[in-house]
């Protein structure tokens, strides 16, 4: 199904089983305009959906605010994959990766801190306003 690569950036074996990591994908799809996947990983749910998922407009670090549209939960495989996802739905490049200091998800709210490598720790508070999220961003 997948014809890209997976990269791991870090060896599986040194993540402690507890630690959540985030990736934030650049979706290339021909004919549409290119978006971010952000995903969180929620490592107590099954491979089929551990990924919060999240598709934005913006690098989640470029703003102050990020108006955000919650997408179906995607597999594990994502947080090291790149290349062409098949079937016609273009392909993604990793452009951010980390991990999730602090995280609590409700319905309509989001709290979380995340440590990007290279660009340090960044808080996020989020409200749902149907059909999207409102996410405030704090350096």
């Amino acid at each position: 199904m997948f014809s890209g690569t997976q990269h791991p950036s870090v060896s599986p074996d040194a993540i402690p089983c507890v630690m959540r990591r985030t990736v934030v994908l650049r979706h290339i799809q021909e004919g549409l305009p290119d978006h971010f996947d952000w995903l969180i990983d929620q490592p107590e749910r099954d491979e089929e959906h551990r990924l919060i998922t999240f598709k934005c407009d913006q690098l989640p670090i470029q703003a102050q605010c990020l108006i955000a549209t919650k997408s179906p939960d995607h597999r594990a495989i994502y947080l090291n994959f790149e290349g062409d996802i098949g079937q016609g739905r273009g392909q993604v490049v990793r452009v951010l990766q980390g991990y999730v200091q602090a995280f609590s998800m409700t319905h309509d709210t989001l709290r979380c801190d995340i440590d990007w490598y290279g660009n340090g720790r960044v808080s996020y508070q989020g409200r749902y306003i149907n059909p999207h999220w409102l996410i405030t961003i704090t350096p």
